[in-house]
């Protein structure tokens, strides 16, 4: 228990250091180059709730690492249409001054598979990183990113985690793209990975350290829903990929694909 709790206080002083020496860079950097890299390409999911909190700290800190690399945002709608609509007049006047970033943007709520398509959609480049606007970037997230082999990847998973991943648009000519009858948030990557697994495609997974997710639970999402209980994804989106769309199992039955790295282990499309 101790060495645990040493261990959460370093890590938060490290980030706690990481966020002064960015505030330091922040305060001498130009607002990005006119000529822009194609080689790949980043995707910012976020909504109104986490405009000041986790939004802007991050594009700050992007367009300062990738001045040179085209930063697509995908800005999803909300159920409180008057607040939404000065949301989107705000975050657009915001990012105009970013020559690199681009916005999608809706009024009404959009499933996540929807955002993560049209950032993919909208992109000129083979390969795109996919990052959730909850999560804190170090100073060295672009070396490790250029350096550490990541980029090679056609898909693969940072941290475990698919609220940041890499993917190339082979992939999506393979698999598909993510299924946007997911009306919500949440089961996105269950879906995806069944379909790779049935595609005979593993998705790698791979440490990124200068990553990490400091957010808490919003007491409400874009749709309205309730985010401090135990379900904090869409009963929605598990209804229809476990009642409509797949049988599941944790145990083999014909037909049925192994997923791993899944909680529920096989699975096989519904006739």
């Amino acid at each position: 228990m101790i060495k645990k709790f040493i261990k959460k206080v370093k890590t938060r002083l490290n980030w706690g250091i990481n966020d002064l020496l960015f505030a330091v860079k922040l305060l001498y950097h130009s607002l990005g180059k006119s000529s822009i890299d194609n080689s790949y390409s980043i995707g910012v999911t976020t909504f109104l709730n986490r405009y000041k909190i986790f939004f802007k700290p991050l594009i700050k800190r992007l367009v300062y690492l990738f001045p040179d690399t085209k930063i697509i945002i995908a800005v999803n709608g909300h159920v409180q249409k008057n607040e939404q609509m000065n949301y989107l007049e705000e975050i657009s006047n915001y990012t105009s001054k970013f020559k690199n970033v681009n916005l999608i943007k809706f009024i009404e709520p959009q499933g996540l598979s929807k955002l993560w398509n049209e950032i993919i959609k909208m992109s000129k480049t083979e390969k795109v990183i996919l990052l959730n606007d909850d999560l804190k970037v170090t100073l060295n997230f672009r070396k490790e990113i250029e350096n550490s082999g990541t980029l090679n990847y056609d898909i693969a998973v940072f941290n475990n985690s698919w609220g940041h991943f890499i993917i190339s648009k082979n992939i999506i000519n393979k698999v598909g793209w993510f299924d946007e009858n997911l009306l919500e948030i949440g089961g996105e990557d269950d879906d995806y990975c069944a379909r790779l697994a049935i595609a005979n495609i593993n998705s790698e997974h791979i440490e990124i350290k200068s990553i990490a997710n400091f957010s808490k639970p919003l007491k409400s999402n874009s749709y309205g829903k309730d985010m401090t209980g135990k379900n904090r994804y869409s009963e929605y989106n598990s209804n229809y990929l476990l009642n409509e769309k797949w049988v599941t199992s944790n145990e083999p039955f014909e037909g049925a694909v192994y997923v791993p790295n899944r909680n529920l282990k096989y699975w096989k499309l519904r006739e």
